[in-house]
């Protein structure tokens, strides 16, 4: 028979909230979420929400999705449209658009030494 622990211990959860509006669902989900990774040793939870709020929470966890999402997806393409302009340091090369347009492209590095678009971007 297995422990929660043994099924827990390394593995993933996803968290779904199909509830869109207020914020007690969200917080209740985050609440669990930190309690499970705090007791199970490995474990790496995904919230799932349909709240357009639900980017208003630090979750601490940002930067380890896309870096997880990055490893998985080694050597293969990926479109990524952030949120927020803070999230480009996980990116090795960003294209920053508006309304369709390309207004520059090229390694992260390189366009966050310029002032361009997305320095602008991320000094709002």
């Amino acid at each position: 028979m297995h422990t929660m622990n043994d099924i827990l211990h390394g593995n993933r959860v996803l968290i779904y909230s199909h509830d869109s509006f207020g914020l007690g669902h969200l917080r209740r989900c985050r609440t669990i979420a930190h309690a499970l990774v705090d007791e199970f040793a490995g474990l790496k939870v995904l919230i799932v929400s349909g709240s357009p709020i639900i980017g208003s929470f630090d979750f601490n966890v940002r930067g380890d999705l896309i870096k997880s999402i990055r490893e998985h997806m080694h050597g293969r393409g990926i479109f990524w449209a952030l949120e927020s302009a803070s999230s480009v340091e996980y990116f090795e090369d960003v294209i920053v658009m508006e309304s369709g347009k390309i207004l520059e492209q090229g390694s992260t590095q390189e366009l966050m030494s310029r002032d361009g678009p997305l320095k602008a971007l991320l000094a709002t």
